[in-house]
């Protein structure tokens, strides 16, 4: 597992905007990472991340692209980015379903409600369950699950469960 502060997959946007305030912006390391990840043969890799105030769920590709192409290759990991608790995101969920569109590695974008994920690791298999809360402005709010996603152990990527 490695945590991290944002979102490690590559966001394509339709605009051909690159945001530089993410891994996006720092191309050569990750490429360095991801051919770390591929050379060691990992069994069920795990990224996490926030900070975007937004959930995203992605295949971590061994290939994030560059010059605008999409990401490639086989499935190495996966990551699972959270949102935020209580802070909105500064975009509407139609431009995030814009975003999600144009990367096939995307399996969720979210950015319009907030909560929490919740991690269960076994040898066997790590299980990412995303929780949102009802009202974000209420300490006594009710939660429901928003999503669940599975990594089996030797099976590179999230599977929703």
């Amino acid at each position: 597992m490695i945590a991290q502060q944002t979102l490690f997959s590559p966001r394509r946007y339709p605009s051909g905007v690159v945001s530089t305030d993410s891994w996006d912006g720092y191309p050569g390391a990750r490429a360095r990472l991801l051919q770390s990840l591929a050379r060691h043969a990992p069994r069920n890799s795990v990224l996490l991340g926030g900070d975007i105030h937004q959930n995203f769920v992605c295949k971590v590709l061994a290939d994030a692209g560059a010059d605008g192409q999409q990401p490639a290759g086989p499935v190495i990991a996966s990551e699972f980015c959270g949102t935020s608790i209580s802070s909105r995101a500064g975009t509407t969920q139609d431009k995030v379903d814009a975003i999600a569109r144009h990367n096939p590695h995307v399996l969720l974008a979210r950015c319009d409600l907030r909560g929490y994920g919740l991690a269960d690791i076994t040898p066997q298999r790590w299980t990412t369950t995303l929780r949102v809360v009802d009202d974000p402005l209420r300490a006594d709010s009710g939660a429901s699950t928003l999503a669940r996603f599975v990594v089996e152990d030797g099976r590179a990527g999230p599977v929703p469960a």
